[in-house]
């Protein structure tokens, strides 16, 4: 049974109470109720370019932005992984250089080729497992790293 107390909140009158055929009357109400009840995934005050300055700031790899059709859409794909450095880049390639792909090496082996402390290492290690240039032979204790055959 209907609710006699909000059954007629919906009904489209004139301001003078009679029933009112006219398709504004129904937009203006039907739109205002949708609209009010859309919500809204998130605001940027500075807009996209903020985005891209609070990205860039803290070094994260750069937001993507993808244009669709049918239906129309914009897609904005941001990602909280830090970018390689010129430096980090440098110790990647010096540690490719330094392996053979035959050879299991440990993360302790490039701490003085790289000339930096363990942690450190272990860390470009993961980027290089991450970004497919090397493989891993376990998951938790004695892991040994070796560059991929296909690279």
């Amino acid at each position: 049974m209907l609710d006699p107390a909000i059954r007629w909140t919906d009904r489209l009158q004139s301001s003078s109470g009679e029933w009112s055929g006219n398709i504004c009357d129904f937009y203006f109400r039907v739109y205002n109720k949708v609209i009010k009840d859309i919500k809204i995934p998130f605001k940027t005050k500075g807009g996209v370019p903020n985005i891209f300055h609070v990205w860039e700031d803290e070094g994260w790899i750069e937001p993507v932005i993808e244009e669709q059709f049918d239906p129309d859409r914009m897609i904005l794909t941001l990602e909280f992984r830090k970018k390689a450095t010129e430096k980090t880049q440098k110790q990647m390639d010096m540690i490719l250089d330094h392996m053979n792909t035959d050879t299991w090496y440990k993360a302790e082996e490039f701490i003085d080729l790289l000339g930096v402390k363990l942690t450190q290492t272990k860390e470009l290690l993961r980027m290089l497992v991450r970004m497919e240039a090397l493989e891993i032979n376990r998951q938790t204790k004695g892991k040994r790293y070796r560059k991929r055959n296909d690279i």
